[in-house]
């Protein structure tokens, strides 16, 4: 027998152990080979798990048809992405209200594989970073004042544990119930190149969306204060800490329609809701920025709208009369400068006449004079001629 493995050997003790080494590096070996196929198997489980628990949990928690790509996932690098989600509008609506290119996240293994593998639900899942890239926001509101934001998060403001495994079907119970068991804890949620754009109806029935960008959004210390948030509160924080991002970066001369248009079901539980804070880069040279205290801030926004809405008005009135007034003024000057211009030629046209007849009259006198020096010149060599003759005829006699 080898003293090695056990095994019967026949022939001599040197050939005995070296069958003995072969049969145990084959027997690791084949170890080896299931222990991968097993972790592939279990990478390929868990992406496929993690795919459809994410459309579910998204679908349920926002209301409205939610797709992706897929996720991939590295065991290990630790690290997961997601490609091509789409949030869709409520009904009625003309575009998706969110869409990103593409999704990373770093794992922690052990939380991963005493959260999933071992199925404890007291163990949070940690995420040392949410990197999202390219996103788009579409912000409609309707001509009667309805809105794709809001819709979504009145919707959101309903949810719960309970509403969101009512979404799940019952052949896959045991998966459905751990995905709304499972907590996540994440250092930071980062969104990079987020564009924005704002439809309001009746104006953007004829011109295009305005548009805006933020450069980054960062939030830190997300599940932080406690033992996690579950799936469908993540979920809730990365709208809702988006749309603050959104509201605070609007551009002065847009942001009454934003404010408006999101309404105030975005500070509906955010105080609640579990995370540290909320800073925006808006590309604008002034780096990173605070949210700071946002309920309050918005609710003074709100709370002027029909002020401003007012201002608006009275402004468009003014403006009104301002080129009412300038087009007065212009007639006036117009009016004015014609009855100057009428004076002028009729001067002129009146100089004319009185030159004309100045003229017509010294021709005149001119003609009499000279008839007159004529006749004077004429009587004068008469008289001569008188004198002569009368001279002449005094020497004769």
């Amino acid at each position: 027998f080898c003293r090695k493995c056990g095994a019967s050997v026949q022939g001599q003790s040197r050939n005995g152990s070296a069958c003995c080494l072969r049969w145990c590096c084959l027997t690791s070996l084949a170890v080896l080979l299931a222990l991968i196929l097993a972790a592939y198997q279990g990478i390929s489980n868990a992406e496929s798990w993690m795919t459809v628990s994410a459309q579910k949990v998204l679908t349920a928690t926002l209301g409205v048809p939610v797709s992706l790509g897929s996720i991939s996932l590295s065991l290990f690098q630790g690290r997961a992405s997601v490609t091509e989600l789409d949030v869709s509008s409520p009904s009625g609506f003309q575009a998706d209200f969110l869409s990103f290119e593409s999704l990373i996240f770093d794992l922690s293994l052990p939380s991963l594989l005493e959260s999933r593998l071992l199925g404890s639900t007291a163990v949070p899942l940690e995420v040392e970073d949410f990197a999202v890239r390219n996103l788009a926001v579409f912000i409609e509101e309707q001509s009667q004042g309805s809105s794709n934001v809001n819709e979504i998060l009145n919707h959101i403001s309903k949810i719960s544990p309970e509403s969101a495994a009512g979404s799940f079907s019952e052949d896959s119970i045991g998966d459905d119930l751990h995905v709304v068991t499972t907590r996540v804890q994440a250092d930071r949620i980062e969104f990079r190149n987020v564009s924005i754009a704002v439809c309001i109806h009746p104006v953007c029935d004829k011109v295009p969306p305005v548009t805006y960008t933020l450069k980054e959004v960062l939030v830190t210390d997300v599940g932080k204060r406690g033992k996690g948030v579950f799936l469908y509160q993540l979920a809730e924080v990365f709208v809702r800490t988006l749309l603050m991002a959104v509201v605070k970066a609007a551009p002065e001369n847009l942001r009454q329609n934003v404010v408006r248009a999101v309404g105030a079901g975005l500070t509906t539980a955010v105080q609640q809701l579990d995370f540290g804070a909320v800073h925006f880069n808006a590309g604008d040279g002034l780096g990173l920025q605070d949210v700071g205290e946002f309920s309050g801030w918005i609710a003074g926004q709100a709370a002027l709208l029909p002020l401003k809405a007012s201002n608006t008005a009275a402004g468009l009135n003014l403006q009104a009369l301002k080129a009412q007034t300038a087009m007065t003024n212009a007639a006036v000057s117009t009016g004015a400068k014609a009855s100057l211009e009428a004076t002028k030629v009729g001067t002129e046209l009146t100089g004319m006449g009185v030159e004309a007849n100045t003229a017509f009259t010294n021709m005149g006198v001119k003609a009499n004079s000279a008839v007159l020096s004529a006749e004077t010149k004429a009587n004068n060599a008469i008289n001569t001629l008188r004198n002569g003759f009368t001279s002449g005829f005094s020497g004769l006699r």
